[in-house]
């Protein structure tokens, strides 16, 4: 394979090993086990994309439910435990809320429309 994209949790082995040379990093700040590799916007392309995992809730959930949800998932994220897990597995930790969230995904879902386009692989799909 000559050229492949891949979050940094599954590419952190491969890189240790000397089996692959990351050409970048597609997010806004570099990532803190990779910290010599730069960004794509710092070597000047206005990529950014982030492999997430993310918790939603059905549409129509009371405001007071996901704000519940959201402040016990957020504390969770600011344990010591969990901060060294994702940092020694390579991954950023990027704890958004919902309005945040909603303004990520629709974002990415663009920027995924655009390049499907942009290869003559988007198709309309009616709702």
């Amino acid at each position: 394979m000559d050229a492949c994209q891949a979050a940094p949790v599954t590419a952190k082995s491969l890189y240790e090993a000397g089996e692959i040379r990351p050409l970048g990093v597609m997010s806004e700040v570099r990532v803190e086990a990779f910290p010599d590799i730069p960004t794509f916007m710092e070597q000047g392309y206005d990529v950014v994309m982030h492999n997430t995992r993310q918790i939603l809730a059905p549409k129509g959930t009371p405001k007071e439910v996901v704000d519940k949800l959201y402040s016990a998932f957020k504390a969770a994220t600011e344990s010591e435990t969990f901060k060294r897990f994702m940092n020694e597995s390579g991954s950023m930790i990027l704890s958004w809320n919902s309005e945040e969230s909603k303004e990520f995904l629709t974002k990415q879902d663009a920027q995924f429309k655009d390049l499907l386009q942009q290869v003559g692989l988007y198709k309309e799909v009616s709702k």
